[in-house]
């Protein structure tokens, strides 16, 4: 079959979509699929043309990020002239996945939409830039382009049942349309260590958006190191803010580590060495880190929102607290650090949590199924 996976951006660029989209189009590609990826080209200065064995890279320049977010590229022509059986774009929100259903609507050729979360949000503690965008979204973007784009596709797939479920909701689908796909991880790469980590290594590994938390990882790390005073945490990623949480972080020298963007191997060494993850956010579909760091062993607390507590499950693969509930988030990392035999019951089980319902071979078998079904 001939596929065109169409993502907002290239997969150098962090973000759980762009590295969902990547890695299913290497893994279409092994099971004998012909794959193209279609991605506006930011930075400018990336020109590669082909990734995997053999897959054929399609990038159009990007004149800017609207919103910050949402890059401004021109895909429609490269699209139409593709000759694919079926287009799988990613996220509902970016403007690649509106020229792809309008491409869809002018050659016939079936659209796949994959939903990755933000489909609802209310969340009054966000900032006030990112509750305007959040705002903008649900008043004019949603009712209008994004109710006709998410419409617009043959099939619609979501990467957990929260997703599924508003999806219905705000945007008025029947549920046979609907199909759980969730997000995968790579079991081979992402494994526990030989021997338990040593020393109190606490990670967070996301964009440094304030979306994703990055304003409450220095309270938390403070409100940790109050009990574990020889905690290390390490923030991995790049944003917006990056400069502002390093100047929040100050007093914090000996105990905080901004690592920037690491590549993906460099993500599976630095859980193999971690305690335990936290992920804060505000918005979340079915988060990819706390999947990699579940394969790894890792428990995780986390902020109970979108399709989080599909994987982490309270008390067996890690926490779950409210997203502005910091002292309770800071008490469960506490309590994983102090305590190595729960540690290590919590890691087992997250380990076979991926291994039965996370792995690539059975989503990406999921994925020609529904191909299947939409080309038909």
């Amino acid at each position: 079959m001939r596929i065109a996976q169409v993502s907002p951006f290239l997969p150098s660029r962090a973000g759980g979509s762009v590295v969902y989209s990547s890695n299913l189009a290497m893994q279409l590609e092994k099971r004998g699929h012909t794959v193209e990826f279609f991605a506006s080209r930011y930075p400018n200065t990336d020109r590669r043309t082909k990734m995997g064995t053999d897959i054929a890279v399609q990038a159009s320049r990007c004149y800017g990020l609207a919103l910050g977010i949402n890059p401004m590229s021109y895909l429609l022509s490269r699209l139409m002239r593709s000759s694919v059986d079926v287009v799988h774009a990613h996220s509902y929100v970016f403007f690649t996945s509106n020229q792809a259903a309008l491409a869809s609507r002018l050659t016939g050729v079936p659209l796949v939409l994959h939903i990755h979360g933000a489909t609802y949000v209310r969340e009054p503690e966000l900032d006030k830039r990112t509750r305007a965008k959040l705002w903008l979204k649900e008043k004019f973007y949603d009712p209008t382009l994004g109710k006709w784009t998410v419409q617009s596709a043959d099939a619609i797939a979501a990467v957990s049942r929260f997703d599924m479920q508003k999806c219905q909701e705000v945007f008025d689908i029947d549920s046979d349309r609907l199909h759980l796909i969730p997000n995968a991880v790579d079991t081979n790469v992402f494994h526990p260590p030989a021997a338990p980590p040593s020393g109190h290594v606490v990670t967070f590994i996301g964009r440094l958006e304030p979306w994703k938390g990055a304003f409450s990882l220095p309270k938390i790390a403070r409100l940790v190191r109050e009990d574990v005073p020889d905690v290390q945490f390490n923030f991995v990623g790049d944003g917006s803010v990056r400069g502002e949480l390093m100047r929040a972080c100050s007093d914090l020298r000996d105990n905080v580590r901004f690592l920037g963007d690491v590549d993906h191997e460099t993500v599976a060494s630095l859980l193999r060495s971690t305690s335990v993850l936290i992920l804060p956010s505000f918005i979340e579909g079915l988060p990819t880190v706390c999947l990699e760091a579940l394969a790894s062993g890792v428990p995780v607390v986390a902020s109970n929102i979108g399709g989080t507590s599909e994987v982490v499950i309270e008390g067996e693969t890690g926490y779950l607290r409210p997203p502005d509930d910091l002292e309770s988030m800071s008490d469960c990392v506490v309590k994983l650090l102090r305590d190595d035999r729960l540690r290590s019951r919590m890691g087992e089980a997250g380990r076979k949590l991926v291994e039965g319902a996370y792995s690539w071979e059975r989503i990406a078998e999921m994925t020609e199924r529904l191909y299947e079904r939409v080309a038909s």
